[in-house]
């Protein structure tokens, strides 16, 4: 019993060290990480801080924002310690579920090598410390008990982890409805029993996550209609690019077919290996990744990984009993391989430093081209919201656009999406009528001082600019 045990021990450290040592690469996530950060950090409301249609009313993201709260108040740390905590708590949580539920945890870990080899790219969004993680940790935990749900006799200690699951992902991350896709990939290969427990614990999951939040209907309702405003009617174009259709290589398709072939290699094939519903949501996440990137990424790309991980696990225990020793040693040295694989800095995945583009913004001597108290900071960029809002979470001003455009008010989301087709300062027009003296507006523009308005420049460095309403001149001594 030691050599198993000492095995999964051995996986979960490699899981534990990795994002470590990418964090001490100096990799810092670019976007949303930020944000929830210093949201919890400044203390405010999102209608404190961003410019948001009259009907939103709750946080997308209540059980996030509450955990991450209570590591502030618990430990004094500040946003970029919440931000680093977030980055190795979900990295973890992640691959919790498999090293602890598989009987060979060294399986995953060689799934998770072979993804790391296929898509090195695709590691980076593992690595954002963002809310969507859990849901992809609960998606795991589903895809990894889902045959206990078959059972003549209901499981009721699996019954009951997956409700949790399905609870807590939704409780931190809005997208609850899609887990739907599970269930309804069940019923394509006939798994009507378990698909039917299934639905039930994803409805006692995203009750109670409802009655977490605080305001249960207007959390369903608001939740429910987040894809609509965010996508809406907005070309691919003017989207985020997890919300573009996947323009991923196909090579962890291909690398799901290579194991195929591998089952048929071993006479296998017909054990009904291509019925199993982790396959086939592993397939539709691909095919409705031509839609968007997130079908692929949040739910087909996990359900690849457990389907692999059991392919390759089925295979190892087909294999004679190694020593424990053997086993112990063999592990570590792809524990190794997997630990270089994913901090080694392929294609500059890690050393993104956006930072760097928005940091005139902190100069004290651009002050006074910042927004004053209770001013507004327009900006078509949203990533200079998540910079800015992290390093400033104090600011006494609002921003116009945030993390989600389609949270703006309907004329100013339209200003918006103008400005994203045509991307002329002409488009940002009604803004510019409507801004105060304690307004800016800020661009990420040519190093020239944009022309054909009636603000006042000023270059902040880079490729910053920052514009004012002009200085009235003095009338005294008149």
């Amino acid at each position: 019993m030691r050599g198993p045990f000492l095995v999964r021990l051995l996986a979960l450290g490699v899981v534990v060290v990795i994002p470590f040592r990418v964090l001490g690469t100096g990799f810092l996530p670019p976007d949303d990480a930020l944000r929830h950060a210093a949201k919890v950090v400044s203390g405010k409301a999102w209608p404190e801080i961003l410019v948001l249609r009259s009907d939103v009313s709750v946080d997308p993201h209540p059980g996030w924002h509450a955990l991450l709260g209570w590591v502030h108040r618990s430990t004094g740390g500040e946003a970029h310690s919440l931000v680093l905590a977030a980055v190795v708590v979900l990295f973890i949580a992640v691959h919790a579920p498999p090293l602890l539920l598989l009987r060979r945890p060294e399986a995953w870990l060689m799934a998770w090598g072979g993804f790391c080899v296929l898509d090195p790219m695709g590691l980076l969004r593992f690595m954002l410390g963002r809310p969507f993680l859990v849901s992809i940790a609960a998606l795991l935990t589903l895809c990894l008990l889902w045959r206990r749900l078959k059972e003549p006799r209901l499981p009721l200690g699996a019954a009951f982890t997956c409700t949790v699951a399905v609870a807590v992902a939704a409780w931190t991350h809005p997208s609850w409805y899609l887990f739907a896709l599970f269930p309804f990939a069940m019923l394509l290969v006939g798994e009507a029993r378990a698909a039917l427990r299934l639905s039930a614990c994803l409805a006692g999951g995203v009750a109670l996550a409802a009655l977490l939040s605080g305001q249960p209907a207007a959390y369903l309702y608001e939740s429910a209609r987040h894809p609509f405003l965010v996508v809406g009617r907005m070309d691919a174009g003017t989207l985020v690019n997890e919300l573009r259709p996947n323009g991923t290589p196909p090579f962890v398709v291909l690398g799901l077919f290579g194991l195929l072939a591998f089952r048929a290699l071993r006479g296998r094939f017909r054990d009904g290996a291509w019925r199993d519903p982790v396959l086939v949501l592993a397939a539709a996440g691909w095919v409705l990744g031509y839609v968007s990137l997130r079908f692929w990424s949040d739910w087909g790309l996990p359900a690849a990984l457990v389907w692999a991980a059991r392919e390759l696990e089925e295979w190892l225990e087909e294999m004679p009993p190694a020593a424990p020793w053997r086993r112990l040693g063999a592990t570590a040295a792809l524990g190794a391989a997997v630990l270089l694989a994913s901090s080694s800095d392929v294609m500059g995945r890690w050393s993104v430093r956006l930072d760097r583009t928005y940091a005139p913004l902190l100069e004290p001597e651009v002050a006074e081209w910042l927004p004053g108290p209770g001013g507004i900071l327009y900006s078509p960029d949203v990533i200079l919201f998540h910079q800015l809002f992290y390093h400033r979470p104090d600011a006494p001003w609002r921003y116009m656009v945030g993390f989600e455009p389609g949270l703006m008010p309907p004329e100013d989301l339209a200003v918006y999406r103008d400005f994203m087709k045509r991307g002329t300062i002409d488009a940002l027009a009604p803004w510019i009528a409507r801004m105060r003296p304690a307004d800016r507006l800020v661009l990420l523009g040519p190093p020239a001082s944009p022309a054909g308005t009636a603000l006042e420049w000023k270059h902040l460095g880079g490729a910053l600019w920052a514009g004012r309403l002009p200085s009235r001149p003095s009338t005294e001594g008149r």
